[in-house]
């Protein structure tokens, strides 16, 4: 469903020059209208009245015991780092791939058309490519999706032309999704506790947020730093900020790697 909707939002993206800022944001605002609605009349509200009975939160203990996953147990905190680490790379490809597009590929399309334009093959062929991983050898998937994905960024590195962006892109979505399915099953294999099953996917959904606030701030001072340096070099070198960029994101994808070749449990 995330994969849908950002299609369809990639897809309305295309149009951002025709529809216009006010036209865009009409748009947002009605599907967000008809999403909450259905929300409030097809869901039933339970009385909370019980829940004034329960003790205060003892904050201190709440946090302790939230963590204690990551701390005791190994192979789950390896899972957690893991995705940390992928998730680094893929917010920073997916953050950085616009301004790449309008600072480095030629084409007279505007940068936001031109990237909702390369986001669509990937987000069509990463549903596909994750329906044909097969059911065991999690972690010959991630090998190979990582395989892909830096492959992916050493292009980036090179391309110049908006069809090697639209080719980046959809050969990014047969990484990414066979990525994001094998890492979920390897997350259900390594679940310290059944009983505390959602409290544990809810820390490990952390590992696919937190590196959203850190890699684009972290990612944009090496772009705007290296930028100036590509620039000032004689010979000038073109777009040397996003070619080091992309190859943090290597990196990434390659530490996540052995991180994930770690992993006991995991076939």
């Amino acid at each position: 469903m995330s994969l849908a909707g950002s299609l369809a939002g990639a897809v309305v993206g295309v149009f951002v020059e025709t529809l216009g800022i006010v036209g865009i944001y009409t748009v947002l605002v009605a599907i967000l209208a008809t999403t909450c609605l259905v929300t409030i009349v097809s869901c039933e509200e339970r009385s909370t009245l019980h829940l004034r009975s329960l003790e205060p939160i003892q904050w201190k203990r709440f946090c302790k015991d939230l963590v204690a996953p990551l701390l005791e147990n190994r192979d789950f905190r390896l899972v957690f780092i893991s995705r940390f680490l992928f998730q680094l790379g893929i917010a920073t490809v997916n953050q950085f791939l616009q301004y790449w597009i309008g600072d480095c590929v030629n084409t007279t399309m505007p940068s936001t058309e031109a990237v909702s334009l390369a986001l669509i093959p990937l987000l069509v062929l990463a549903p596909i490519a994750a329906m044909f991983i097969p059911k065991k050898k999690r972690k010959i998937v991630v090998y190979l999706a990582s395989g892909i994905m830096i492959a992916t960024c050493v292009l980036l590195e090179v391309a110049t032309e908006l069809w090697m962006a639209l080719l980046i892109g959809g050969l990014f979505g047969m990484g990414y999704g066979p990525f994001i399915s094998a890492e979920f099953a390897m997350l259900m294999d390594v679940l310290p506790s059944e009983e505390e099953a959602a409290k544990d996917i809810a820390l490990w959904h952390s590992a696919m947020v937190l590196p959203q606030i850190f890699a684009t701030p972290a990612a944009g001072w090496l772009l705007d730093y290296y930028q100036g340096v590509g620039s000032a070099l004689v010979p000038p070198i073109h777009c040397l900020g996003y070619k080091v960029t992309f190859a943090l994101c290597i990196i990434y994808f390659a530490v996540g790697t052995e991180v994930t070749r770690r992993i006991e449990k995991i076939e």
